[in-house]
């Protein structure tokens, strides 16, 4: 009786949750449709010059537009054949090399949110490189007949010049010269073939015979170099370098002067830190050098036998400087004392030599090679002096560091960043 008699401003529990439920629903519905306004992630691959033609041996360039700053990775078919990321405006661009004559159909790929985005499908077709063709012998009559032999007249040449054997010495793999600007002792790598890669991916690959530097570039040597040119590196033009404490990170004030920050200091003998490709290609510039291929590299660290680490198969953490039960990181392996918290001075763990006698080619510092980074290595590469892609977003590191795990150890291992990129564990060598 009251219930049907009660004032108009009375509004009992029952109505207030009617009223509640209202009110969500209103809400939403503004929601969705404010949802529904959004553009919805979205993924598109097109040929930065669809007039051009398509040649198996120069980059087919790729052009794109993606959610900003993802991770977008292209697929031939089910295989992947390149990566980049894409902008903060949403636009990519990417550069596929040796891409293999015929048609291929390219998607961009990316992922939001644990759902995979594609692009529509991107049909091209790649031909072959034309081949010169040999000079025909038909148009050209024979002159044999009308040039009387000359070989009564001119005696052979064998004679008159010695064999180049006896005129030019052969180098023993591993002999060692000092060479460059640098005066750095540096090591010979014979050519030949030798396993490149790992598992089902690996190649028999031919490299001419070069030149190794045989320890990492010194902060002496850095320091030389310096003083010879006036040269300012990435970190100390920009002011600040990476440090990682669980996420890379910038730390304001620290190079490869000042590698802990303001008031720190260096040690002459030990692998200069904290510079960036970039650096290290001006440096192996003006030594008269250059920086290793990542096939170079590999060769150098595991030789023809196909061995995992340096100095064999078997891993042994008493060999080189790596996050062990000094390092602060907590993937380190307490049962091991390499007797170095961080970095070491080059050439401290002789029983870490390569075949060639390459040394702290696993541990210590990282190192920059001439490489862009393909995602397909090294499936993709040429058999014989093979080079990475001509560009790319990513330059490639090898070797690991005292801050890595044996995985990284490996000489098969990979680790890629920008050319910029500068941290107190990244280092280099040179070539020539």
């Amino acid at each position: 009786m009251f219930r049907h008699n009660r004032p108009r401003y009375w509004v009992d529990w029952y109505d207030r949750w009617h009223l509640l439920l209202v009110v969500l629903l209103v809400l939403l519905l503004c929601w969705l449709g404010y949802l529904a306004k959004l553009p919805a992630p979205h993924v598109s691959l097109a040929l930065a010059d669809p007039a051009a033609s398509l040649v198996s041996t120069k980059p087919i360039e790729l052009i794109g537009t993606a959610p900003a700053n993802a991770l977008v990775r292209v697929y031939d078919g089910d295989r992947l054949v390149g990566e980049t990321r894409a902008a903060s405006d949403g636009t990519f661009k990417l550069a596929l090399t040796n891409v293999a004559p015929g048609a291929h159909t390219l998607r961009g790929v990316v992922e939001v949110d644990g759902t995979r985005i594609e692009s529509s499908a991107l049909q091209v077709n790649v031909s072959a490189p034309a081949v010169a063709l040999a000079p025909t012998a038909t148009p050209v009559p024979p002159t044999a007949t009308a040039v009387p032999p000359t070989a009564t007249r001119v005696p052979p040449t064998a004679t008159a010049v010695p064999p180049t054997a006896t005129a030019v010495p052969t180098l023993a793999p591993g002999a060692l010269q000092r060479r460059g600007k640098d005066n750095a002792e540096m090591v010979y790598i014979p050519a030949g073939e030798f396993t490149l890669g790992e598992a089902a991916s690996a190649r028999t690959i031919y490299l001419d015979a070069f030149w190794m530097d045989k320890f990492e570039v010194t902060n002496a040597q850095f320091q030389q170099f310096v003083d010879a040119t006036g040269y300012k590196t990435d970190a100390e033009k920009q002011g600040w370098g990476f440090e990682y404490t669980n996420v890379w990170q910038r730390m304001e004030g620290i190079s490869w002067r000042a590698p802990r920050g303001a008031g720190s200091t260096i040690q002459l003998a030990f692998p200069v830190v904290l510079v960036s490709w970039n650096d290290a290609n001006a440096y192996c510039a003006w030594a008269g050098k250059r920086l290793p291929t990542e096939a170079e590299w590999e060769k150098a660290a595991r030789g023809s036998d196909a061995r995992v680490f340096p100095w064999g198969n078997q891993w042994d953490g008493t060999r080189l400087n790596f996050c062990d039960s000094n390092c602060a990181y907590a993937w380190k392996d307490a049962s091991v004392n390499d007797r170095y918290a961080e970095v070491a001075p080059v050439g401290s763990y002789a029983a870490n030599a390569s075949p060639y006698g390459v040394l702290d080619l696993a541990g210590n510092v990282w190192e920059w090679t001439a490489d862009w980074f393909d995602a397909d290595y090294p499936r993709t590469m040429p058999t014989r002096n093979p080079i990475g892609p001509t560009s790319g977003q990513l330059k490639v590191l090898r070797g690991g560091a005292w801050s890595i795990d044996a995985f990284y150890a490996r000489a098969t291992s990979r680790f890629a960043q920008p050319p910029d990129f500068r941290e107190r564990s990244v280092g280099f060598r040179c070539v020539q």
